[in-house]
């Protein structure tokens, strides 16, 4: 009786109870806690793995010897590699891209663009956010290679280029500044530097690198940007100046010039004295001074005489402008027993000019000597008659009367007869320049 009553006692026990347990046969008991959506036990590690309910999806941890904590996140996640030693994942939102193979763990942050991963490195790189591109150092330790832009390229020098070296009166070139930098390349600048003529007189140049040529000389230009100068750079500039087509006229910009036919002046060649006109041209100022230096001359003259036209037979008054000079000047040869007493004078100058610039493509003018003026008037006839040079007055000469008492140079008429008359070197007279090359 006993044992039914027992028997139906366990019925009653077992009917009324939903739980049931059974034993898996592991070592150490698993704890299923229950979930909204879906449990994913642990594995048959040894020791065990807690599964902690999740919003959307649990993924259990590999088969590590140490358990990895799997937490919830609003995406996805993703898991640890193999690594002895666990990454920590961390919620992000938009993609987390997992650590390498490394020893130790990389830890990855979120970024607003683009994550690249770090190399298999012993020691992690740790990827912070950028707003546009991170470029990854190299494979060496501790080097970082900046954007090509970013690089500040210093300036070594600067210098000056030009296709010519020379420039006519009143004509301009254009002169470039160049910039050399660091990786030795180059630049035009000429818009960023201020540029500086020697002698505005000669040349100008404005800011945008084109020389203007005012008178006849060499000038040398610069340019300067910040603590930076070029070298200087010379530019020489030419006269308009021409031989003159008519000998009855010497008021244009141009000089006469005639060949010597005998004596002392066979095969010379010869100018008469240049106009008002010319002076100007060639950047010449008037200085009746005994210290007078440069280019200076000392006196205008306005000699005017009568001639018949041969087209109409009537009778003309001519006046010619002409520029007188002295022999004297600053730092001038005043030793009469020199032979080149009247050297750095204001006549000496003119000649020496003339050479400078090249006139009629000659480099030798000088002063005439007194026996080849007379030999131009005895070869070639009256100067005025047949040449239209002016002959009111003397003609300067390089010659010397040698008298130390009072120094005089020789000066010659060259009307109808040669007279030689010794004159102080500040005495006003035309002037005649030669040159020994044909």
């Amino acid at each position: 009786m006993f044992n039914k009553y027992l028997v139906i006692m366990t019925l009653i026990i077992i009917s009324g109870c939903n739980l049931e347990s059974s034993d898996f046969g592991s070592e150490i008991s698993d704890e299923t806690l229950p979930v909204s959506d879906e449990v994913i036990a642990s594995s048959e590690s040894e020791i065990s793995d807690e599964t902690l309910p999740v919003s959307d999806e649990v993924i259990a941890s590999s088969e590590s010897e140490i358990s990895d904590e799997i937490l919830p996140v609003s995406d996805e996640v993703v898991s640890s590699s193999d690594s002895e030693v666990s990454d920590e994942i961390l919620p992000v939102s938009d993609e987390i891209v997992s650590s390498s193979d490394s020893g130790v763990s990389n830890k990855i942050l979120p970024v607003s663009g683009e994550v690249i991963p770090s190399s298999d490195s012993e020691i992690s790189d740790e990827i912070l956010p950028v707003s546009d591109e991170v470029i990854p150092s190299s494979e060496s330790e501790g080097s970082f290679i900046l954007p090509p832009e970013t690089v500040a390229m210093s300036v070594e020098n600067i210098h000056l280029v030009a296709p010519l070296t020379s420039v006519v009166q009143n004509k301009t070139i254009e002169i470039k500044t160049f910039a050399t930098y660091s990786n030795q390349t180059q630049k035009d600048v000429s818009s960023e530097v201020n540029w500086f003529s020697s002698d505005k007189k000669i040349a100008t140049i404005n800011a945008h690198g084109e020389l203007l040529g005012v008178s006849p000389g060499t000038v040398f230009i610069t340019a300067e940007k910040g603590e930076l100068v070029t070298k200087q750079f010379s530019v020489v500039v030419k006269t308009h100046l021409q031989i003159c087509d008519s000998f009855k006229i010497n008021n244009g910009s141009c000089l006469k010039v005639v060949q010597g036919q005998s004596g002392e002046a066979e095969h010379k060649i010869f100018t008469g004295s240049p106009s008002v006109n010319v002076m100007r041209l060639l950047g010449y100022e008037v200085n009746n001074t005994e210290d007078n230096r440069g280019k200076t001359y000392a006196q205008n003259f306005s000699e005017s005489w009568a001639y018949t036209s041969l087209i109409s037979g009537g009778m003309y008054i001519q006046t010619e402008n002409v520029a007188l000079f002295r022999q004297d000047g600053e730092n001038w040869d005043d030793d009469p027993l020199s032979p080149d007493f009247g050297k750095n004078g204001q006549y000496d100058r003119f000649c020496r000019e003339l050479s400078f610039i090249g006139f009629f493509d000659k480099n030798d003018w000088r002063r005439a000597s007194k026996n080849e003026i007379a030999s131009l008037v005895e070869g070639n006839g009256h100067l005025y008659n047949v040449y239209g040079w002016p002959t009111k007055k003397f003609y300067l000469t390089s010659s010397s009367t040698a008298q130390v008492e009072t120094p005089r140079l020789i000066a010659v008429w060259g009307v109808l007869t040669i007279r030689h008359v010794p004159v102080l070197p500040s005495e006003l007279a035309y002037i005649s320049c030669v040159s020994e090359t044909l």
